[in-house]
């Protein structure tokens, strides 16, 4: 009797083992309650598919705003001779928590802050004025308050 080789055996297996899926797939597949269910997840399915496409057009919507938004800002900001960056002294209109990845709720700040070199020139002159002793500290408050604030 011959023998046969290893690679015809695993060919047999292999075709054994791929009937016995099959037939025990089908039988799964005919149970009412495995249809019950398949029924169902497949609702799911689509009830999530069609959220995730409003979520979609409802993102690139936000984020369209947002950029009209940061527009509108800067545009203002330009105008009025301020400057708009992260690293710029903070005056007039700012956006926080806008993000150019994802959508968030951009909060608005007006603010108004002192240039760094104003605050340098005023802290200079107030040590200079005040070196001698003989001052009166609410004269110089007001003396530095018209000085700068013009």
């Amino acid at each position: 009797m011959a023998q046969m080789r290893v690679k015809d055996q695993d060919l047999v297996i292999e075709q054994v083992v791929s009937k016995i899926e099959a037939e025990k797939l089908n039988k799964f597949k005919a149970r009412k309650d495995v249809q019950a269910v398949q029924s169902d997840v497949e609702a799911r399915i689509e009830v999530i598919s069609r959220l995730v496409e409003q979520y979609r057009e409802l993102e690139e919507t936000i984020k369209a705003e947002q950029k009209e938004l940061k527009d509108l800002v800067q545009a203002f900001q330009k105008s009025n001779g301020f400057e708009y960056s992260s690293y710029a002294t903070k005056q007039g209109i700012w956006l926080d928590n806008i993000s150019t990845y994802g959508v968030s709720i951009p909060e608005l700040k007006i603010v108004w802050q002192l240039p760094y070199t104003t605050k340098h020139e005023m802290t200079t002159k107030l040590r200079l004025q005040t070196i001698s002793g003989d001052f009166d500290v609410y004269k110089l408050i007001e003396e530095l308050t018209a000085e700068f604030s013009s």
